[in-house]
């Protein structure tokens, strides 16, 4: 019995923290790089705008995204889009599901002296805003799982304790 407990808590803990691992990634080009969230959850829908952000880094120290002439070309098959921004977020709505080609370009303006940069990133939008999704959450499904294995221990329990007691009346 304890072992049961002891498998079916290690399996809740295991799948419980499976959502929390990160898919960011750190891309570098020479000094430069970025570590590329989106908004929603990292899974952009089409047909929604979604929030791109870039953590930049930059190991000589000398980047400033205010002094960067940052380009931003978003491409499938089909297309190439082209965004101008000069901080760390911009919005972009995908056009469809499919998967996108996110490349920065950056090169640094008069004033800055860094080196020029290009990362590129591929993104997957697969769930487009307009559909309602049929899936069940897994934390809903963790959930109704544990219902059921309490409450078979406990009938279990339950089911041993009758059985002993009508045992000794014997």
């Amino acid at each position: 019995m304890k072992y049961l407990i002891s498998i079916v808590t290690i399996f809740v803990i295991f799948i419980s923290f499976g959502n929390f691992v990160s898919a960011h990634v750190l891309k570098y080009d020479g000094n430069i790089g970025a570590v590329l969230h989106i908004d929603p959850d990292d899974s952009p829908l089409a047909g929604q705008d979604s929030k791109i952000y870039l953590d930049f880094k930059d190991k000589s120290g000398r980047f400033d995204i205010r002094k960067c002439n940052c380009q931003a070309i978003i491409s499938n098959n089909e297309v190439n889009n082209y965004v101008n921004f000069s901080t760390n977020t911009f919005y972009y709505n995908f056009p469809k599901i499919d998967v996108y080609t996110l490349e920065i370009i950056g090169k640094s303006t008069a004033e800055a002296d860094f080196d020029s940069f290009d990362l590129k990133y591929d993104i997957r939008v697969a769930t487009d805003a307009n559909e309602k999704s049929n899936t069940i959450p897994i934390f809903l499904l963790l959930i109704i799982f544990s219902i059921i294995i309490i409450t078979s221990v406990v009938i279990k329990k339950n089911f041993m304790k009758i059985r002993n007691l009508i045992r000794s009346k014997k």
